[in-house]
């Protein structure tokens, strides 16, 4: 279904790699403009379509280098839906509220994940573990393990705060799962070019289905797939803890544990960095950024750093803050005003009109202790500060994406290690850019499958 005007008309969900458009659907507009719409389907819809969950995938397919090397080839310089690479970021840019700038860098990110993503799911397998169709290269007498999936099919709930997070489903497709992703409202763009892409590389379109729908029919979606993985905050954290067919990334924070008394250049540039990055959108960026040990001045001094930084990206052009409507920032920022014990130490937001602003970065504290209360996440640069002396450590990275620690005190990484977060720990420094096959979260294979022991003789 190419064609030039696919996002001016209601987008209806691929389902198995074959748009299935119904007009008697509801549809949702995403951008103020009210010029892109999604058919969304419906809990009875998924219940008795059958068919969603069962796309008769090949018993023992596998994904080819070639395949993943032309899909991210077509993602880049291809016209996928009547959209080229610059009309996608810029479209993902309109209904995600991410810069444009942002948008394009986590969109080539993306596809530097798609062409290494099979290296990545090999440097999680174990010493004597294979796939099934390994098995008839295996030379007797062998023994070890067999990988095969705990299910058929994977359902994917995405975030919409930036294109990234896509990569998560494509290991599953290395796999062998047929995939049914659930994008946000907020990007429907990436996935949909994403599958588009693999589909036209050579992937067999019963693999892969890009669904819109509800909170109502998200549930119907979660129970009727054999796993899941699910993007979102504390609630959803909750409701799925102590079901082992569901993964949920998240919240998505992350975590600055300082020594302020070693917070030279390198380091200064590093947090700030870590804040204001991205246009503070990602699940990387720092929410809360926890001191060791009290220090005079330390907020004025870092609020000074966030201001120069701020006006130095501005100045090259690189300046990534989300753009909101005043009213929907105020909203969010109420978020903070309407809990006791709150004080706003900074409010970097710019205006870009009379109806529009530049939010952040906001920088905030408590005059109570911490414990037991969430961090806030926000889309766009927000950061809490406070002292290792008002809470327990383990509690406030229990969770946390990813911690960063800034100290030599091993204790301290002793109590970081042995939370129950499974995020990564970043020693020192406050990005793992370098290290691509570093697992976000935990490797995804522990999830999506099992291992059955064998000898042949």
């Amino acid at each position: 279904m190419e064609c030039t005007n696919f996002f001016k008309s209601p987008v209806p969900p691929l389902i198995h790699g074959k748009f299935d458009s119904d007009d008697t659907r509801e549809t949702q507009y995403l951008d103020e403009e009210k010029n892109i719409c999604v058919q969304k389907v419906s809990t009875a819809e998924l219940n008795f379509r059958r068919d969603i969950f069962s796309g008769n995938r090949g018993s023992n397919f596998r994904i080819s280098d070639e395949v993943l090397a032309k899909a991210a080839e077509n993602f880049l310089y291809g016209s996928i839906l009547g959209q080229s690479f610059e009309e996608y970021c810029e479209a993902v840019s309109k209904t995600s509220r991410i810069s444009i700038n942002t948008a394009k860098s986590a969109a080539k990110n993306l596809v530097e994940s798609l062409k290494h993503i099979s290296k990545r799911a090999q440097s999680s397998r174990r010493k004597n573990s294979f796939f099934f169709d390994d098995l008839n290269a295996v030379c007797p007498p062998k023994y070890g393990t067999i990988q095969v999936c705990r299910g058929k099919n994977l359902s994917v709930s995405l975030p919409g705060n930036s294109p990234g997070p896509n990569s998560v489903w494509l290991e599953a497709l290395l796999y062998g799962y047929e995939v049914i992703i659930r994008p946000s409202f907020r990007d429907i763009f990436t996935p949909m070019r994403l599958a588009m892409s693999l589909i036209n590389s050579g992937l067999p379109h019963s693999l892969i289905s890009v669904v819109c729908c509800d909170y109502l029919a998200h549930d119907t979606l979660i129970e009727n797939a054999d796993l899941s993985l699910v993007f979102g905050g504390q609630k959803l954290e909750l409701k799925y803890q102590n079901d082992p067919n569901v993964k949920v990334y998240g919240p998505g924070r992350s975590v600055t544990v300082l020594d302020p008394y070693i917070y030279n250049l390198k380091v200064r540039r590093e947090i700030i960095d870590s804040v204001i990055g991205s246009g503070g959108v990602a699940c990387f960026n720092t929410s809360l950024l926890l001191l060791t040990r009290p220090f005079d001045d330390f907020e004025k001094i870092f609020v000074c750093d966030l201001v120069s930084a701020t006006k130095q990206r501005q100045f090259i052009g690189q300046d990534d803050r989300p753009i909101f409507s005043r009213e929907g920032y105020q909203q969010l920022k109420n978020r903070l005003l309407t809990e006791a014990g709150i004080e706003i130490v900074y409010d970097g937001s710019s205006p870009v009109n009379e109806t529009k602003i530049q939010a952040g970065p906001l920088v905030y504290k408590r005059t109570d202790t911490p414990n037991g209360k969430d961090i806030f996440e926000f889309p766009f640069p927000a950061v809490e500060i406070s002292s290792l002396h008002k809470t327990n450590i383990e509690n406030v990275v229990n969770r946390s994406l990813s911690t960063a620690v800034y100290s030599d005190d091993s204790d301290l990484l002793y109590q970081v290690f042995h939370s129950r977060s499974g995020g990564r720990v970043l020693i020192n420094t406050n990005s793992a850019t370098k290290f691509d096959r570093l697992p976000h979260d935990g490797h995804l294979s522990d999830f999506l499958l099992t291992e059955r022991p064998f000898v042949k003789m």
